[in-house]
């Protein structure tokens, strides 16, 4: 009985330490995919606005955030360099750059708090205009979450028809 509950013991230990340890593969990676395709996420830029606009929902600011890979470079208010990226305009009633729920819309004709307007460039030359393909988010969502100075983003959109599905978690660098 004793060498039973010994056994016993030892497997209930065994699962408990295989169970509890992290596997670093399954932690989600800064990328975004475009119909299946992953693009890494080297860097995310917010481009907070300062002059909101006055609508008949009262004034809303568009804070546009950049997920961008290594090869861009950024200058002031615009970006070089070539890959693939998403930028989306989030629309908020707050003047710095919020958390919560954005809800794509497309209608440029309507500008609505907690609604985002984005694209995508898929293998994009700043120094070629004809290279790439961009296409305009047509539906989803963009969810921000904080902690302290980090933050995470999902995106689960559609674009030309396909899936666009991204995710990054760290400092986005704020351009006023």
């Amino acid at each position: 009985m004793k060498q039973k509950l010994s056994s016993a013991f030892t497997l209930v230990v065994c699962l408990f330490v295989l169970l509890s340890c992290k596997d670093e593969d399954s932690k989600p990676k800064n990328e975004f995919t475009y119909n299946g395709q992953g693009y890494a996420i080297a860097a995310s830029i917010v481009f907070v606005d300062d002059e909101p606009s006055d609508t008949d929902a009262g004034l809303i600011y568009q804070h546009d955030l950049a997920f961008l890979p290594g090869t861009f470079v950024v200058a002031g208010d615009d970006f070089t360099g070539k890959g693939s990226f998403v930028i989306v305009g989030l629309h908020t009633k707050n003047s710095a750059f919020a958390t919560g729920v954005y809800t794509i819309n497309p209608d440029e004709d309507v500008l609505l708090a907690n609604e985002a307007r984005g694209r995508i460039g898929i293998g994009v030359d700043s120094e070629d205009e004809d290279a790439g393909d961009f296409y305009n988010l047509e539906s989803g969502k963009i969810t921000v979450e904080s902690s302290g100075s980090s933050y995470t983003v999902t995106i689960d959109a559609v674009a030309n028809g396909k899936p666009v599905k991204g995710y990054f978690s760290g400092t986005i660098s704020q351009i006023d």
